[in-house]
């Protein structure tokens, strides 16, 4: 924190303020068992067209944040035609050393290229979960616009497990 520019903190070689704390000791985040969250996307219902996209394509990318060797971001296959309400039914799987600092981010896509150059996308919609309000079952994930408004009535139909991580 500066007030009047001068820190109440002292500073490091770089700038930034030496905290006399951290968020997480080195040891701490290990004190959690290591769980294993199981995201099982169904399908998506009344996703919204993108401008000036005749077509959907829709896919979803999931990143899962949390300490370093958690993090991963996956992709499900794209649904050519898909419309506005496609199904995936795939399952992808998240370790988790420290729920309480794990973020699941979905993020709906759709191809805009040919077959031949499928790597251009635009984005749809996204939502955003922290991992520790993430409960086991069937669930309904909202989804947001980039502005973060909501998408009227869009959402994902997903289920959600935990387990624990074999040793």
């Amino acid at each position: 924190a500066r007030l009047f520019g001068q820190s109440s903190f002292p500073l490091a070689s770089d700038g930034r303020a030496q905290l006399p704390w951290t968020l997480v000791s080195p040891s701490a985040s290990h004190l959690q068992p290591v769980q294993v969250l199981h995201v099982q996307v169904l399908s998506a219902h009344y996703l919204q067209r993108p401008a000036k996209v005749r077509v959907l394509n829709p896919y979803i990318e999931i990143t899962f944040r949390g300490l370093k060797e958690d993090d991963k971001t996956v992709r499900s296959r794209w649904i050519e035609n898909g419309g506005l309400s496609p199904a995936w039914r795939e399952s992808f799987h998240f370790t988790m050393h420290n729920q309480d600092l794990s973020l699941i981010t979905f993020t709906v896509r759709t191809v805009t290229g040919s077959r031949s150059n499928k790597d251009k996308s635009k984005f749809i919609a996204q939502a955003a979960l922290p991992a520790n309000c993430v409960r086991q079952g069937f669930r309904c994930v909202p989804l947001y616009f980039a502005n973060c408004q909501r998408a009227k009535n869009s959402f994902l139909f997903c289920k959600f497990a935990f387990s624990p991580a074999a040793s």
